[in-house]
């Protein structure tokens, strides 16, 4: 199928406005696979098939399931929404269906899951939502392919006669149907998933013809008109509508997702833990500091979060998915006004920190307290009030004149936050400030009106947030552009070279970074890996990434840091070049690898090099210029990826737009002549008169 298909299946933004307001959702995934507890893909991990896993079927009894407790405790944890998977890929329905008798009724339980379980949530004010599996492991119509438990049969393409996947698409309309006019109104569905490009030993991937997408989205709209569909029919091709709601899985992007060169509405799923069923002797649960982080990450960018919790077989949560609902709710109590409501700032928070905004309302979120001073730029003069938001006690501030202690003296445009040293107890800063005129869509212009703005500290977060140097009282990173030039120009007048390598480096570290950024949403769009298979990837890149460094670290004294960089560069673009015309996990596997064995040397090189290149008595100055100048143009490779993304319609294109950065910093650094190899770091006049 290619024809267009009419926008009018997608939802306007003005129906969307609750969802973007409420923010924060939970997921449960429950069903047989919690007996085995050992991962809700147990069936598939195992390759059980249908008679060994009768037993999860003759055995299912959640004799404790209570769903007006799991309500209570979704709503004090301050969630706003919840979808439950009434079936998942093991085919199980946890509703009373007529078209199978792989049912909740038909097991020792003997009664109906979802009808009480939607009673109850609206009850205590949460929004319904469903999630429906696009794949069925149990459904005798259901191909076999690579995700099937009977995939590596040798009798698996034998078995594959006879079965009909139109008879299946029209199996799953049935029960979308009975779902979407037998529980009132619903307000999400949640399909899962398209793999139309994957195959696996002869065995086709499954895409919107064999679901016939087109048909199963004209249902859903006609039986609830208002419903919110994610992103996972395979149609966002066919249509210049952007799609209801785009659904990140197990990551927080670092920029805003972009679909079609434009931002859409997106909402990332995540878990406590690694797995989204219950798991009995998983171990990767996450502290409370990461929820929150995670949570006000979403926000920061505009998005909302789905976090999962999975039930035990018994119809209990378990006690440490107690225990983090419990660390959501005691923060949102306090802090629900930086969330809910608010999304992206026009701000630019400083290191350490983020910023959400609701209307007037600006909201900093501290991941790493400051010892006092917070230098916040473009908001001198713009702020009328500033307090903590969990106490409303008041926070002072100074101004770029009022304080002669500061070396060197902050940017006029800086407003100071003048912080208590010790962390308060309840955690989250916020402070209420008054700016001018800024709203969250706008750009930093200031008006002549006073509105509010709020900032506020997350409570014991700070984990993996990048602390950021003082240089006197200023944080060297942050810096105007009038003091940027100027430094910029001294810097020039002695030490040209320097300066050509912070325009080089800036240019190549925005490409390195959107390797990492943009390579897990290639991975899974292009390339085919599995979404579970993302985070295994994420990490081999990471250690395959300090394996590089270490290795070109022994070479920064022979041949000089800025061989080691070029050479880097020259390697990821080249194996770059060869992974855009490649396809399939295996060659991602490879090149994506290869590709990453350089970053590490470009980025611990080009540390090295600025040491060796910065002026005797300046190296504070310069490397708050390497940092500055690198954000600067932090733009560029979001930028362009998501331009050759519009431009031909491929997430394929956008790594041009990434290549094309690497390449502009390449050729920017070939001019940058190296201090002498020997004898320590140069000074200004040794190191250019090579």
């Amino acid at each position: 199928m290619t024809e267009k298909i009419s926008s009018e299946l997608f939802l306007a933004d003005a129906k969307k406005a609750w969802f973007k307001h409420d923010r924060f959702g939970m997921f449960v995934h429950w069903g047989l696979y919690s007996l085995a507890a050992r991962h809700e893909w147990v069936k598939n991990r195992e390759e059980i098939d249908d008679a060994v896993y009768q037993r999860y079927f003759d055995n299912f009894d959640p004799d404790l399931y209570d769903p007006r407790e799991w309500a209570r405790r979704a709503r004090e944890a301050g969630m706003k929404y919840v979808v439950l998977t009434a079936k998942h890929h093991e085919g199980f329905c946890l509703w009373d269906s007529k078209a199978t008798d792989y049912k909740a009724t038909k097991t020792r339980y003997g009664r109906d899951l979802l009808g009480p379980f939607v009673e109850a949530f609206r009850a205590e004010g949460l929004k319904i939502g469903f999630y429906y599996s696009l794949v069925d492991w149990h459904h005798p119509d259901f191909t076999i392919d690579m995700y099937h438990p009977l995939r590596n049969r040798e009798d698996a393409a034998a078995l594959n006669v006879g079965r009909d996947m139109t008879r299946y698409a029209a199996y799953m309309r049935e029960q979308v149907t009975e779902l979407l006019t037998g529980f009132g109104k619903i307000d999400i569905i949640w399909f899962d998933f398209s793999y139309r490009e994957r195959s696996y030993k002869g065995l086709p991937g499954k895409g919107r013809d064999d679901r016939q997408s087109v048909e199963l989205l004209t249902l859903v709209r006609r039986l609830q008109p208002d419903i919110i569909v994610n992103n996972r029919l395979d149609l966002d091709d066919l249509t210049d509508a952007m799609p209801d709601v785009i659904t990140p899985e197990q990551y927080t992007p670092r920029t805003p997702p972009l679909i079609k060169g434009q931002e859409p509405t997106w909402e990332m799923c995540q878990t406590f833990s690694g797995s989204w069923g219950y798991y009995r002797d998983e171990e990767s649960w996450k502290s409370p500091q990461q929820l929150i982080e995670i949570l006000v990450d979403g926000v920061s960018l505009g998005g909302n979060l789905l976090m999962n919790v999975g039930p035990t077989a018994r119809g209990t949560f378990d006690q440490r998915a107690i225990d983090a609902l419990d660390a959501y709710g005691k923060w949102l109590k306090l802090h629900g006004r930086a969330i809910y409501g608010a999304g992206r700032s026009a701000h630019s928070a400083p290191d350490g920190c983020r910023f959400t905004q609701r209307g007037n309302h600006l909201y900093l979120h501290i991941y790493h307290w400051p010892n006092r001073y917070l230098h916040l730029d473009g908001l001198a003069g713009q702020v009328e009030y500033a307090q903590l938001l969990n106490d409303a006690s008041e926070v002072r501030w100074i101004g770029a004149s009022d304080d002669p202690h500061f070396v060197p003296p902050v940017g006029q445009t800086t407003m100071t936050l003048d912080l208590p040293v010790k962390k308060p107890d309840a955690g989250v800063l916020a402070h209420a400030m008054r700016a001018l005129g800024v709203e969250p869509d706008a750009t930093a212009h200031v008006g002549d009106s006073r509105i509010d703005v709020e900032a506020a500290r997350n409570a014991g977060v700070s984990a993996w947030a990048v602390p950021y140097g003082y240089n006197g009282g200023e944080p060297i990173a942050a810096c105007h552009p009038d003091r940027l030039f100027r430094d910029l120009g001294e810097l020039y007048r002695t030490s040209p070279h320097t300066v050509y390598f912070l325009g080089a480096s800036a240019l190549f570290r925005d490409g390195l970074a959107a390797v990492f950024t943009f390579g897990a949403v290639l991975a899974v769009t292009v390339y085919e890996i599995n979404s579970a298979d993302v985070l295994i990837f994420g990490v081999a890149a990471n250690v395959v990434s300090a394996i590089g460094a270490l290795t070109a670290g022994r070479y920064d004294d022979r041949v000089g840091p800025k061989a080691v960089i070029v050479v880097s560069l020259s390697g990821m673009l080249i194996s770059g070049g060869i992974l855009l015309f490649l396809s399939g996990p295996t060659s991602f596997w490879i090149f994506g690898l290869i590709l990453c064995l350089f970053v590490g040397p470009a980025q611990s090189s080009s540390r090295t090099f600025l040491a060796r290149l910065a002026p005797v008595g300046r190296e504070g100055q310069l490397f708050g210029l390497y940092a500055t100048t690198g954000r600067a143009v932090s733009f560029l490779a979001p930028a362009l990826f998501g331009l050759f993304t519009y431009l031909f319609g491929a997430d394929r294109a956008g790594m041009v737009g990434i290549l094309l950065v690497l390449g502009a910093g390449l050729l920017a650094l070939l001019p940058v002549k190296s201090p002498p190899l020997s004898g320590g770091r140069a000074t200004a006049a040794q190191a250019y008169s090579l």
